[in-house]
This record gives C-alpha cells, structure tokens and sequence, in this order.
C-alpha cells in the first residue's frame, strides 16, 4: 500500500518508490493500471501488460503519422486484450465522470485514496488521481499526470470529466494459455495489414519508409507543420522503441514459466528483440522532437 501523505486539507498518495525513471514507459494507461495494481501487491508489470496485450509486439501507423498510433486502445484493440486476459473488469469499477454522477463517484475516488490505492484516470492518455483536497467543496483532485514519472510533484486540478476506473481487487496472474495467446497475436498483427484505420505490421513499416524517402509524400503530410510532423514521428519512434524493450523482458519472463519445448525458440527470439532493440536506440540520435527542432533546421 501507498504512504498516505497529510498537509492541511491535502491528502494525497506518495507513488514515487512505483514510478519509473524519467522518459519511461510511455504507454501511459499500462504505466497508470501497472503503478495502481503494484500497491495493492500485485506482481504485475508493465511489461506484462505490453506482452500479454500484443502491444508488445504491434507496430501500427495512420497515413498522417497521427500519434495516436501506438496507443493501445487505438487500432487493433490491444487495450481490451490486456482486459480480457487478466480479467481487470472482475477486479475495478468504470465510471465516465458526469455532473449526475460526481458525487457518488466522488466519494469512491476518496476511500480508494484513503485505502492507498489511487484511481487510473483519462482519456487519450492516462494519469492517475492520487489524492484530493479536504475542504468541504470536493471539487478538486491531487494528479499525477500521464507523463509524469519517478521525481515529479502531483498537480491539484479541478474535477474534470473523465473515465475513471476505481480498482477494487488483485487480478490472478496470467496462465500458460495466456502466454502461448499472446505469442499467437504477435504474429498476427505483424501480418495485419489494417487495423480499423491504421497501417498494421510490416504494411506500416512500409508505408512508413516509403514515406520517408518519398519527397512528394513528406511535402504533403508536412502541412500540418513540419515541427509537429517530426514530434509525431519521434513519438511513434520513442513508443516504438519501449514496445521492443517491453517484447525482450516479456520473452525473458516467459521463458522462466513456459513449456520447455519452446524454451530454445524463445531464447533466439530474444536475442532478435535485444538486437532489435539495440538498432533503435542508436537511431534515437536522428529523432528530434518539436522542442529541439529549431536547433536542427
């Protein structure tokens, strides 16, 4: 359980001994229900959740580089495959954050806080609600926003709409089957060519290369601005890398719990993802991000 922290009318959770490094895990609704799960004392990591949903293993593209793509509810739905397999709905309580039912809920966000449990919050990307100010008008939260990690300080904001989800229980860790499902859906989706409006698989790499080395291509999909064009991609890249990173430690874990038959097939494959993951990380340095472009241009 997380340390219950008390100043006037703030309340509010201590999380960092469970957040990662700075510029870690930015599949933000993964970090988020990793960090809850873990202070309740559960061994789930947020690699497990990018192996056993596919994400892992997925690679997805929209044709503007929307940076939306490597989201794992966006696409092919590995979000609601991480669900499914762990049985997540068993254990929280969804709610959309409405003016009708705020106060009911309200009072659900508290006890959780007051349990040391916070409660996963967002939409397009996923914060968690760490806290709340005891002055009577309940109208405004201590945050941990999405991208916030290991050292910094939580944001009181008002109560916003918002999908929350209240966890109330420990899920059970994967089984075997779950495992071998998640194995079967890595080489799904790479042979997935679409996937409800993206590029899927070894079609986006493509596309995205394509893309890149075409000039016509480039000098169209720059009109939203080049500066905001490059961060979409150094996003797509960045998540990219942490996806392979996550596949590398996801086979390592298998490895230690899986049938033996396969034990061989896994130790390869994860000197590919190491191999994989080692290539990326020297191509960081051509990545830049809206922030630096203009030292770069």
């Amino acid at each position: 359980m997380a340390e219950i922290k008390r100043e006037g009318e703030k309340v509010w959770l201590d999380l960092d001994p469970y957040y990662p490094p700075k510029f870690k895990q930015p599949v933000t609704d993964f970090k988020a229900i990793a960090i809850t799960l873990k202070t309740m004392g559960s061994k789930l990591s947020y690699e497990h959740l990018m192996g056993i949903s596919g994400t892992a293993f997925r690679f997805q593209l929209a044709e503007d580089w929307c940076p939306s793509s490597p989201h794992p509810f966006c696409g092919f739905n590995c979000g609601q495959v991480a669900w499914k397999a762990l049985k997540l709905n068993n254990v929280s309580k969804t709610y959309q954050l409405t003016k009708k039912n705020a106060g009911p809920v309200v009072e659900e966000i508290i006890a959780s806080i007051e349990k040391g449990i916070p409660v996963v919050a967002g939409t397009e990307e996923t914060g968690l609600i760490v806290g709340y100010i005891n002055d009577g008008k309940k109208n405004k939260i201590i945050v941990r926003q999405p991208y916030s990690n290991k050292g910094d300080e939580p944001d009181v904001i008002p109560l916003v709409p918002a999908r929350i989800n209240i966890f109330t229980g420990v899920h059970n860790m994967p089984d075997n089957q779950n495992y071998l499902d998640s194995l079967h859906l890595a080489i799904k989706l790479m042979n997935m060519e679409n996937a409800d409006g993206y590029k899927s698989g070894f079609a986006a790499y493509n596309y995205w290369i394509s893309s890149l080395l075409d000039e016509n291509q480039l000098k169209k999909l720059k009109r939203i601005g080049e500066a905001e064009l490059s961060n979409q991609n150094a996003h797509i890249y960045y998540c990219l890398v942490d996806a392979r990173e996550c596949a590398a430690k996801y086979l390592a874990m298998l490895e230690k719990v899986i049938n033996d038959r396969i034990h061989q097939h896994l130790m390869q494959t994860i000197g590919y993802y190491t191999d994989i993951v080692e290539k990326l990380q020297n191509g960081m340095q051509n990545i830049v991000w809206d922030w630096e472009f203009s030292y770069y241009v």
